[in-house]
């Protein structure tokens, strides 16, 4: 890797096979097959069957930089830079300081099957091309097996018609909302939740200017008859059931 970034070792440059680099250093020839599947898997280095092995021809030839002489007096004398605060994100999240606090809690990691993992994860990172599979990006809404499966099970279990087309997948329920309050809410529109409920959700929603209408919830979650009551006030643009059934919250949007 030292020579290619010196540019000892040049784009497209036909590197010596296993057998002559082990020869030539005198160690293993296993040794020296890892270390070139290590470098295919950076990237460094392309192989080709019956070809052999070469330097990755989109490794760019760059020349070296020569470095100018700076003044001190243009240094910066303390590490970082400023943060101008001109943005109106004024969505705050709170830290936990009660005594109890309820979600769905943590797994025990001794109970992790540690051993199986790295057998696994060790098996998977010595194959050639490992880069080139799982090492680039993906569907940013989720991959295709997953989003089917997520929709086939919605519409056994759910009632819904959807495809995976319908289906995005994002990094956490707070994302979720605040993509939601983003995408389908305007300011004014009427967004309807239980109480008690899930704060975080609740200052996605006063972020997104909407106005908040708060229900009672039961063992059920959100109370109908009180739903019923504003919707014949009001048109709800989204219902949130984030209630103290953590494992069971949801929203829905016009």
């Amino acid at each position: 890797m030292s020579l290619i970034k010196s540019n000892q070792l040049c784009a497209g440059q036909k590197l010596p096979s296993t057998r002559e680099i082990s020869v030539l250093f005198q160690i293993n020839r296993i040794t020296v097959s890892k270390a070139y599947e290590e470098l295919q898997t950076q990237g460094w280095l392309k192989s080709f069957v019956g070809c052999g092995t070469f330097v990755s021809p989109h490794i760019p030839e760059a020349e070296p930089e020569v470095l100018r002489n700076v003044s001190e007096k243009k240094t910066q004398k303390v590490a970082g830079f400023p943060i101008f605060s001109q943005s109106n994100f004024d969505l705050k999240l709170s830290t936990v300081n009660r005594e109890l606090h309820l979600d769905d809690g943590f797994p025990d990691p001794k109970l992790a099957p540690l051993k199986e993992l790295y057998r696994a994860y060790r098996n998977q990172l010595t194959k050639g091309g490992f880069y080139y599979k799982y090492g680039c990006y993906a569907n940013p809404a989720g991959s295709d097996v997953y989003r089917e499966a997520i929709s086939d099970y919605l519409n056994k279990t759910r009632g819904l018609k959807t495809t995976a087309k319908n289906i995005i997948s994002v990094k956490g329920t707070i994302m979720g909302i605040n993509l939601v309050c983003n995408g389908l809410i305007d300011a004014g529109d009427v967004i309807v939740s239980g109480v008690p409920g899930w704060g975080r959700a609740e200052r996605n929603f006063i972020h997104a200017k909407a106005e908040h209408i708060t229900i009672p919830v039961d063992e059920n979650g959100l109370m109908i008859d009180a739903l019923k009551n504003i919707c014949r006030k009001k048109s709800a643009n989204a219902i949130c059931n984030a209630s103290s059934s953590l494992s069971h919250n949801g929203i829905a949007a016009n």
